[in-house]
């Protein structure tokens, strides 16, 4: 099927950005609303991004299905708690075309001071 071939070439071109993420993106609005896109992501397709750190260990989940070709990773982790500074696998996975995907993704947070604790 032609339309599959060429949502599966697409596929292929998935990316993140800005990567590396260095204390924050353009497109954010408040110090409070940070995140990453994913793009060129398969309108209309169930796409599952699942984010590890380099231990291994899952940091976030993100569900896609909708007819956008992009999706936010917030920087948080399942805890809402800020992700620390430091390399991250996101491991893409779209069933109905068969395909999968691993990307690299650096993240260097704001250094953040605390003054009263």
């Amino acid at each position: 099927d032609a339309s599959q071939d060429l949502a599966l070439a697409s596929a292929k071109t998935i990316g993140v950005f800005p990567n590396p993420y260095y204390a924050f993106n353009p497109q954010e609005t408040s110090r409070l609303s940070r995140f990453v896109t994913f793009n060129n992501l398969p309108p209309n397709s169930p796409v599952t991004i699942r984010i590890f750190n380099l231990a291994g260990q899952l940091v976030n989940r993100i569900e896609k299905n909708d007819a956008s070709q992009f999706a936010r990773w917030n920087l948080l982790n399942f805890s809402n708690l800020p992700v620390a500074s430091g390399m991250y696998i996101a491991h893409i996975e779209i069933p109905e075309l068969g395909h999968a995907q691993v990307l690299k993704l650096a993240v260097i947070q704001e250094g953040e001071v605390l003054e009263n604790f």
